[in-house]
């Protein structure tokens, strides 16, 4: 993506893209822009000025259900049960096995659509999240 050298602010924000990526299950900043609806340079031009994203972690912690400290700095709260890379991967996966259940006609009523699949993704999270606490406080 980039020849030379990345300073320290522009690594960093390099790296808020990366865990960005992460939480949409793409695995490039272009597929992420193509994911999301953004210009085909935001990424790019953001890493190159190192201007920090904060609306598009705010949307993705509102959409995805993740720490915002998470997407900011890598950061993750030690006193959570689950951390914030097993949300992202809990997620990604539920979303990935509600793709397969409604492609096979087991959900019924919009189940082709990604956003009431991502819904109901993270409705199920909530209760995972939920034993994942109960199991935390009786160990």
């Amino acid at each position: 993506m980039f020849k030379k050298k990345l300073t320290a602010e522009q690594q960093r924000v390099s790296d808020i893209f990366k865990r960005l990526c992460a939480a949409y299950g793409v695995k490039k900043n272009a597929a992420l822009e193509r994911h999301l609806s953004l210009s085909n340079s935001f990424c790019t031009n953001a890493i190159s000025r190192g201007a920090v994203p904060y609306q598009l972690i705010d949307k993705t912690c509102q959409a995805m259900n993740i720490n915002f400290d998470y997407l900011l700095n890598g950061a993750s709260s030690d006193n959570k049960a689950i951390s914030d890379f097993e949300t992202i991967a809990v997620n990604n996966g539920l979303i990935k096995s509600l793709q397969v259940l409604s492609m096979n006609g087991f959900i019924k009523g919009g189940g082709d659509d990604p956003e009431t699949l991502r819904k109901l993704a993270k409705i199920q999270f909530e209760y995972v999240e939920k034993e994942f606490e109960l199991q935390k406080d009786n160990n």
